[in-house]
């Protein structure tokens, strides 16, 4: 028996980068300090080149520095999520959070990591501390809803779908993934309506992003 095709880890890692940017930047420091936020810095520039390697041994001497340094530590978890070393990014997550457990974009890292492991109940865990920190983050309510419909917990995702939706209305992921759990629940035609109005809304947002590309080249121009 064929099962409907859900979104893929790899499409919300992208996702969460796209939120997220690549790391988190520290302001400048006198003193000692200054040299570890540099590190800290360049890693994040190298980072958002896609130089992920480098990005990660400069948060390595910066950690070397500074052992309890949350933002280092995050930062390294951040670059080896994408680099696909989902065991090392969640211990790195876990150290940044026993040092700050206020930073929602922590738990949504390690959340999309542990996905990544298959541990979805323990994702779960971690979207429930976002919506603590930041109760209106529609990424965390459309992730949750996903991760939900993969356990088969069918009506829970479906209220995490509808809240991701009421905060962003025109949301064709969270279009989509509610799409996807109305499939798995036998409702057809609220499917194909969701997957209608996503298909919609993913067309409109690419024509806004090719008007923002044709203005931005006529002010160059």
């Amino acid at each position: 028996m064929m099962t409907a095709a859900s979104p893929t880890a790899s499409s919300t890692i992208a996702a969460a980068d796209n939120r997220r940017g690549h790391g988190l930047i520290r302001p400048a420091m006198a003193g000692d300090a200054k040299y570890q936020d540099a590190l800290v810095n360049r890693g994040v520039a190298h980072e958002r080149q896609g130089r992920l390697d480098q990005a990660i041994r400069d948060y390595d001497e910066a950690v070397k520095l500074d052992p309890k340094d949350p933002v280092a530590l995050n930062n390294r978890g951040n670059a080896l999520l994408k680099k696909g070393q989902f065991v090392r990014a969640i211990s790195d997550y876990d150290q940044s959070i026993r040092l700050d457990d206020k930073q929602p974009g922590t738990y949504f890292s390690r959340a999309i990591a542990l996905e990544s492991r298959r541990q979805y109940v323990a994702a779960v865990t971690d979207y429930d501390h976002v919506m603590r920190l930041q109760p209106a983050n529609v990424a965390a309510w459309n992730s949750r809803c996903w991760t939900r419909a993969v356990i088969g917990q069918l009506q829970a995702a479906l209220s995490d779908c509808n809240e991701a939706l009421r905060l962003r209305p025109d949301f064709a992921n969270a279009l989509d993934r509610r799409g996807f759990v109305h499939l798995q629940s036998g409702r057809y035609d609220h499917a194909i309506a969701d997957y209608d109005a996503a298909l919609r809304a993913q067309e409109a947002g690419r024509r806004r992003r090719q008007r923002r590309h044709r203005g931005g080249a006529g002010a160059q121009a």
